[in-house]
């Protein structure tokens, strides 16, 4: 089995980043990971930073739903309280410690 690995929403806000990341997954390099709060996020950063319209922003996040259907982690959400990381990051590790990612990719602006 491939090794399952976390996407943050500012790796794949770049549609060319994204776009990269998500053939690797096809081709079976990785098993991409996200939650709902993930794809939440990337909606919003795509319409009010990208000036993508809403509609284009749901449609390509139901891409990658449809291209990954066991992708996104669910029943997180307890664990976020119980985390010491900075409180706007724990989400995104409470889910990768859910999905048992072996790794979270994230990147800083």
């Amino acid at each position: 089995m491939v090794f399952p690995a976390f996407l943050d929403t500012n790796v794949v806000y770049s549609a060319t980043l994204n776009d990269l990341l998500l053939r690797l997954g096809e081709l079976e390099v990785f098993r991409p990971l996200w939650s709902k709060d993930v794809l939440r996020e990337l909606e919003t950063a795509l319409v009010r930073n990208a000036g993508v319209s809403p509609d284009k922003a749901r449609r390509r996040i139901g891409h990658m739903q449809a291209a990954f259907p066991t992708a996104e982690v669910h029943d997180y959400e307890g664990l976020v309280p119980h985390l010491s990381c900075d409180p706007k990051d724990r989400h995104i590790l409470a889910a990768a410690i859910t999905g048992q990612a072996l790794v979270l990719r994230a990147s800083r602006a």
